[in-house]
């Protein structure tokens, strides 16, 4: 079992290593929204978008049914995607250059911290060889971090593909 961990820990720190990298660039590039709707309320620092919303920001892509963007003094702190309960395809966040992809009900992307929180019916996928799915997955990109819960049933799901697997 340790052989296996330790022949995979080189992969897995270039991931982290590249995953850096690619976060860097990106949190430069502007940000691009498309919806069918827009509200925008200067007092709050607020914007929401409605109806088939897809947000990109280099080689980020966030998509769902409304995407809310708060800022303060004029820097967005936080993205909320979300479905509504009845929904039958999930937000999705992905990140090409990380081989990075979530979906749940609501996904918070907390910006300044690159940390993203994936609540209700949640799955984060790393590349082709880890899937962890709950209640609620915690991302933080910035430290290559996951953590996940289920409060319904109690029980968190991971799948880990080793090296050379063709599953």
């Amino acid at each position: 079992m340790m052989t296996g961990v330790r022949r995979e820990l080189p992969a897995i720190l270039l991931l982290l290593s590249l995953q850096t990298w690619a976060e860097s660039v990106d949190n430069e590039q502007p940000i691009h929204v498309e919806a069918d709707r827009l509200t925008v309320s200067q007092e709050s620092g607020t914007s929401v978008y409605r109806g088939n919303v897809v947000v990109n920001q280099g080689s980020l892509r966030l998509s769902a049914e409304e995407v809310s963007i708060f800022s303060e003094a004029d820097e967005i702190t936080r993205i909320v995607a979300s479905v509504p309960d009845t929904a039958t395809k999930l937000a999705v966040y992905e990140q090409q250059e990380q081989l990075v992809q979530g979906q749940a009900r609501r996904i918070i992307y907390h910006v300044s911290e690159d940390r993203l929180e994936f609540v209700g019916d949640a799955a984060l996928r790393r590349g082709n060889d880890t899937r962890v799915s709950g209640d609620r997955v915690n991302y933080d990109a910035a430290a290559g971090r996951v953590n996940a819960s289920s409060e319904q049933s109690g029980r968190v799901k991971t799948t880990i593909t080793p090296a050379g697997s063709s599953n």
